[in-house]
């Protein structure tokens, strides 16, 4: 009985101090939420970025089979010969193909590297741009605070303070704005 007493209790207390921040409702709506993941995925400039970045990787792609296609073709040709080889011809062929294997991989390794860094920077000037559109939304609706959704701990927001496609339509203009002004002046 007192446990039960002593909770309605706290109960009581925890809505009669929280009470005064609900009555105003202006200091609960007073923020906002982006996706930034969708907003880089869905502006037409992280659209043409992330094609440029996909058909650079084909390409690198297309190089890669043919440098592993000529690696085992020399590994095959090794294997068929092997029985007719003598020692010191088996060990430079175990070298050359030791050699290119290395060297495969590590051409492999730097170009994923490349790429990463690539994309680490188209992001980065994006999310930049959409900073700082964000920014202005958010002065001209008035909010105190916005949000990254996926990464913030929110669990629910109101859909209407979700700020996210409205960053994406006015960065889109923005960089038409920008593209067409740059296009004028040659």
């Amino acid at each position: 009985m007192k446990v039960q007493a002593i909770r309605l209790l706290l109960a009581l207390a925890v809505s009669f101090c929280t009470s005064g921040v609900y009555a105003n409702k202006k200091s609960v709506d007073s923020f906002g939420v982006i996706d930034m993941q969708k907003v880089l995925l869905t502006v037409e400039e992280g659209k043409v970025e992330s094609s440029r970045l996909e058909k650079e990787f084909r390409e690198k792609e297309v190089e890669f089979k043919a440098k592993k296609e000529e690696l085992d073709k020399l590994t095959e040709e090794y294997n068929s010969q092997a029985s007719m080889l003598s020692d010191e011809a088996k060990m430079r062929k175990q070298k050359q193909i030791q050699e290119m294997m290395i060297s495969f991989q590590k051409d492999q390794e730097l170009v994923r590297m490349d790429l990463k860094r690539k994309e680490f920077d188209i992001t980065q000037k994006l999310a930049l741009k959409v900073a700082k559109i964000t920014q202005e939304i958010s002065k001209t609706k008035n909010l105190s605070l916005v949000y990254e959704k996926n990464n913030s701990g929110i669990i629910y927001a109101k859909e209407a303070y979700d700020l996210t496609d409205e960053v994406i339509e006015k960065y889109n203009k923005e960089s038409l704005t920008n593209l067409n002004g740059a296009i004028s002046k040659k």
